[in-house]
């Protein structure tokens, strides 16, 4: 549990930064950003390949996944800034030392269908499968595995 301000407001549920505009939620995402990088620079010194990937939730990519969704009420239907993580780090790709991966495109064109459980925002067996595929891809790409072969 928590509590931060925000805006005026008082926060107290990790999905605040779906209410805020990135203007307000900058400095939480760059404190995110700061530790990430952080844990790159580390494995960069043991010579350890690091590739970020951000991932979307359900509803950022279609309002059908997830039908029965229990954390629904914790964060309601309202999502004015849903894709501002997104905005950021695609900022931050930009000037970052290591990769950045968006992986919202991906699922936006995604043909399986559920990804999520029906009553639980989390990857199904096809949505893991799905997600797996995609992190396979951009590894091959980048020759950071090898013994692979690429669909």
């Amino acid at each position: 549990h928590f509590e931060i301000p925000v805006d005026g407001r008082i926060e107290t549920d990790r999905f605040f930064i779906y209410r805020h505009p990135l203007s307000k939620t900058r400095p939480f995402f760059a404190r995110t950003y700061s530790v990430i990088s952080e844990i790159a620079e580390m494995c960069k010194v043991q010579g350890v390949p690091f590739v970020l990937f951000i991932a979307p939730r359900y509803h950022h990519w279609s309002s059908t996944e997830s039908p029965e969704n229990w954390e629904r009420s914790v964060y309601g239907e309202s999502f004015d800034y849903q894709n501002a993580i997104f905005e950021f780090f695609d900022e931050m790709a930009k000037e970052s030392e290591f990769e950045i991966i968006n992986l919202l495109p991906a699922f936006q064109k995604a043909e399986e269908f559920p990804l999520v459980f029906r009553t639980d925002p989390h990857w199904n067996s096809t949505g893991n499968r799905f997600v797996a595929g995609q992190v396979a891809e951009v590894l091959l790409k980048q020759q950071l595995v090898t013994g692979m072969k690429a669909k």
